[in-house]
């Protein structure tokens, strides 16, 4: 019997950082955004951003996030508006890793086999209200179960692909590429 994997690898673009999905992460992405905003001369931006970073940081909690992957401080590499989280996952007693899944999705996911397995697909599109009306973000999942004989855990891997809604929707498309490219990448260690 092979041991249960005990990590994982994921490629990411050049340039792109992982933050812990801790206290220590949420304070070292605040102060890269902060560092970035500070020539704009905008405080109200700095304070939105950080409330953002706040709420975010305390959903990926309550959802078990590994890790967050984004686009670092690179100035030479070009923005890439996209944020990965890798989230560990344990389905509940008498449940399964896709039900998870399939909670987490709220949509029916497409199952693809995959050398690792079945990975569980998802896409959706969410419109953004108040301060943010006017934009909009496309949320990727692939749910890829631990090999073995557990089939109630795995791990989730969240892409949220922020744009203005008059954004070219062949970059948005281009993104979601991106998006798949990079999850092909994951492998169980």
């Amino acid at each position: 019997m092979t041991a249960p994997p005990t990590g994982y690898h994921l490629l990411v673009p050049p340039g792109w950082r992982r933050f812990t999905a801790d206290l220590e992460g949420k304070k070292q992405l605040i102060a890269l955004a902060s560092e970035k905003l500070k020539p704009l001369g905008r405080p109200d931006l700095d304070a939105e951003v950080r409330t953002m970073i706040e709420q975010q940081w305390s959903r990926l909690a309550s959802l078990r996030a590994d890790g967050v992957y984004m686009p670092g401080d690179d100035e030479d590499l070009p923005v890439t508006p996209m944020t990965l989280a890798v989230l560990r996952q344990v389905a509940r007693p008498g449940t399964t890793f896709a039900d998870r899944v399939q909670e987490l999705a709220r949509t029916a996911p497409t199952p693809i086999e995959t050398p690792l397995g079945v990975v569980h697909r998802w896409e959706t599109s969410e419109r953004s209200m108040g301060e943010l009306e006017g934009s909009s973000a496309r949320i990727v999942g692939y749910g890829i179960p631990v090999p073995g004989e557990r089939p109630d855990r795995g791990a989730v891997l969240l892409v949220s692909i922020p744009y203005p809604n008059d954004a070219d929707r062949e970059i948005v498309d281009a993104l979601v590429e991106l998006a798949d490219t990079i999850a092909e990448t994951f492998r169980w260690r």
